[in-house]
């Protein structure tokens, strides 16, 4: 960087001069002669005669009475001739970031993710197969040997997640994160071997929470894991904020069945950790949620009775409420009459008319 750098013959040495005029001695030890490799002083000329630098920084000098030509680094200790990229990759890709530095050998590397060292990542290019949400975040380097360090810039990984009604299978219901740290879709754990929720990033005393909402009646059915400090941090679902199940320790996948009765109901995965200690992947899962509606119902045959009115009835389950509509047309509907069902059968006995043809139907009451 515009230093000069002189062969000083007689004192067989290397100078060098920087643009203020400070004058350093690089290698050879003034007064003495000899040929020897080494750092400084270590090293030895016999009336060196000529000196030139290249890009690198590589000093060649011509060692006048040794004949020889020797080489050595003006700037031992390390220098980035390149920084690492930021970059933004899908979950479940391959990310890579590396740098190229120049400086004496043995130049060694510890790359650190938010400042912290990675361990085993101690090349010159760092390889994150995979990459997760987990993952994200700012990346860079520290070269050095014996003579320095240096820092890289920091690079920024960006990962791109499946949104979760993806990762659930449920882009029919909205959903939302809440707690310390979001839930966020992941690709290297799941049930479907495609992609899953996975529960956000927590410290001790802390929660994070994955929420919808379901109108019933019917069947809620979904896949769950966890991988936990078996008996303190549990992985809890919740309906209407009542605790249906729990799970802690390691516990693979299962299913989970719970039937909603009739009516708007709020579903929750709560991963949550206690005061202290942690185990495993210390997260939870969750995959393929899905919503089962009742069957469809079918009317019994109607039946005539002494008072001028008809009957139909249906089996189903109790709590549901039903409408009774009736049309001339298939087209027109009208409603005569409703009813919630608490023995088990619904019953309606509608008055008849003289309008012919005339078609019921019924319509569950969410």
């Amino acid at each position: 960087a515009d230093n000069v750098y002189v062969a000083d013959t007689y004192n067989n040495t290397i100078r060098k001069v920087t643009p203020a005029g400070a004058v350093t001695t690089l290698a050879g030890l003034a007064g003495n002669f000899g040929s020897a490799d080494g750092i400084g002083s270590a090293a030895w000329f016999s009336y060196p005669c000529g000196v030139a630098v290249d890009s690198a920084g590589n000093v060649y000098v011509a060692d006048n009475y040794n004949n020889t030509i020797r080489v050595g680094a003006a700037l031992p200790a390390p220098r980035l001739l390149n920084q690492p990229s930021s970059q933004t990759v899908a979950a479940g890709s391959s990310a890579q970031f590396a740098v190229i530095s120049a400086g004496l050998a043995v130049l060694s590397y510890q790359w650190r993710s938010n400042g912290v060292p990675i361990m085993g990542a101690t090349a010159s290019t760092l390889v994150i197969p995979n990459a997760q949400l987990p993952k994200a975040g700012a990346y860079s380097v520290v070269v050095s040997n014996n003579w320095g360090m240096v820092t890289s810039l920091v690079a920024m990984l960006n990962v791109v997640t499946p949104p979760l009604a993806t990762a659930l299978n449920a882009p029919g219901f909205s959903w939302s994160s809440s707690g310390n740290s979001p839930w966020f879709g992941v690709t290297d754990n799941s049930h479907d071997s495609v992609s899953a929720a996975c529960s956000g990033v927590i410290a001790n005393g802390q929660q994070s929470v994955l929420t919808t909402t379901m109108r019933g009646s019917g069947t809620v059915r979904f896949w769950w894991k966890v991988s936990s400090e078996a008996s303190h941090d549990y992985l809890r679902f919740y309906l209407d904020g009542a605790l249906q199940s729990s799970r802690s320790g390691e516990a693979g996948w299962q299913q989970r069945s719970t039937t909603l009765s009739a009516g708007p109901h709020t579903l929750q995965w709560i991963y949550s950790k206690d005061a202290s200690g942690s185990s495993g992947a210390d997260a939870g899962w969750v995959d393929q949620v899905e919503f089962i509606p009742p069957p469809p119902v079918t009317l019994s045959p109607p039946v005539v009775l002494g008072d001028g009115r008809i009957q139909f009835s249906f089996p189903c389950d109790v709590g549901l409420a039903f409408e009774l509509l009736t049309s001339t047309n298939l087209f027109d509907w009208t409603l005569v009459t409703s009813a919630t069902n608490t023995t088990g059968t619904i019953t309606f006995s509608p008055a008849m008319d003289a309008v012919s043809p005339r078609f019921y139907r019924v319509r569950l009451v969410q």
